[in-house]
């Protein structure tokens, strides 16, 4: 997964002069497994 930055219409439309404000943003994920623990094997990547 990637997760790469783009403009968008705030770029092209200059008229509302959103070029210079911060952008917020949000990711979702949603993950089915059968494990039943699954936030340890992530939690022992992430340390690494």
């Amino acid at each position: 997964m990637a997760i790469i930055p783009t403009g968008g219409w705030w770029k092209t439309r200059t008229i509302h002069k959103r070029y210079n404000q911060s952008v917020r943003y949000s990711l979702i994920i949603s993950i089915e497994t059968d494990l039943e623990d699954l936030l340890t094997p992530i939690f022992n990547e992430l340390r690494v």
